[in-house]
């Protein structure tokens, strides 16, 4: 095999190897927050599972193309990039949610212990300010999920010290 075919087949594995250490470190959160209390309903963003499937082409084209080294760097680190944030869509979607240990908001997992303070400055809006990641702005279509979130994170996190 040449160095040609070798390093784009590297990188292809590379991101499948990174994508399934990445669903394993989200299942084992999951599995630690507990049961789904109530979910923020963000819909599971189909169309990017063809940008998922794409992008490793775009790192295997220049090789078998046989591109100049420019385009060739170019369009590798576009296919990464893609896979990157194609990837990173589908892991987070559809898990927003109060959880029976803390709330998920697109990837964010804000534990009720680690809660210091609520505030809703619009009937959409939740800010939640943690100890350890300072404010997660929660935004939601829905009054009623916004509302139920809110509910279910008062009654459940730790009062102040």
């Amino acid at each position: 095999m040449t160095l040609a075919i070798i390093i784009p087949a590297s990188a292809c594995a590379l991101m499948a190897a990174v994508a399934a250490v990445l669903f394993a470190v989200r299942s084992y959160r999951l599995a630690r927050m507990g049961a789904l209390s109530c979910s923020l309903g963000e819909r599971r963003p189909f169309q990017f599972v063809g940008v998922l499937l794409i992008s490793p082409a775009l790192v295997i084209i220049p090789a078998v193309r046989g591109l100049s080294v420019p385009v060739s760097i170019t369009l590798s680190a576009v296919g990464i990039l893609l896979f990157a944030i194609a990837f990173r869509d589908i892991l987070h979607a559809g898990i927003s949610g109060a959880y029976e240990r803390g709330i998920v908001w697109r990837g964010s997992f804000v534990p009720y212990g680690s809660i210091l303070s609520m505030e809703r400055p619009d009937p959409y809006t939740l800010i939640i300010a943690s100890r350890r990641r300072g404010p997660k702005t929660i935004v939601s279509g829905p009054r009623e999920m916004v509302d139920a979130v809110s509910e279910i994170a008062e009654k459940k996190r730790s009062p102040l010290p």
